[in-house]
């Protein structure tokens, strides 16, 4: 648990506070933003319980230059990069904390958070969460 967090657990205004959450390639533009406070469920069928700020970003910059960019952030702030990072979804971790950046690719079949502008550019997703508890189950804290 970080500093300023509650013992009922993170909220997603918590998370959206901390250092990490406040990161993006220099010259990116804030498109979407969505958080969930621990226990609250997301992702896929809601099973993820941990606190989370999503956040999309449009800039200018190749995909590379922007892993490249988090990589030496997160790295030099003590997270680890999960071994199956791959070319367009990177994972970083550090306690029961977690960092993905995600590059999104206009396709037909694809979310995009409402208000997306069309046009060129490297759209992509940092999407940072926490929980303040060993296990998923928040039932019986």
């Amino acid at each position: 648990m970080a500093p300023g967090d509650d013992a009922r657990g993170i909220t997603g205004a918590q998370m959206a506070a901390r250092e990490e959450a406040t990161l993006r390639y220099p010259g990116s533009d804030l498109v979407f933003e969505d958080a969930y406070d621990e226990g609250q469920g997301h992702g896929f069928d809601n099973l993820d319980r941990s606190a989370l700020i999503s956040r999309w970003w449009r800039t200018d910059a190749e995909p590379r230059a922007v892993f490249d960019w988090f990589r030496h952030e997160l790295t030099s702030r003590g997270w680890k990069e999960q071994g199956d990072s791959c070319s367009e979804l990177a994972f970083f971790h550090r306690d029961r904390a977690s960092f993905a950046v995600v590059i999104r690719r206009h396709e037909w079949w694809a979310w995009w958070p409402p208000g997306t502008p069309d046009g060129p550019g490297t759209f992509y997703e940092v999407d940072y969460s926490d929980r303040s508890f060993e296990s998923q189950d928040t039932g019986d804290r």
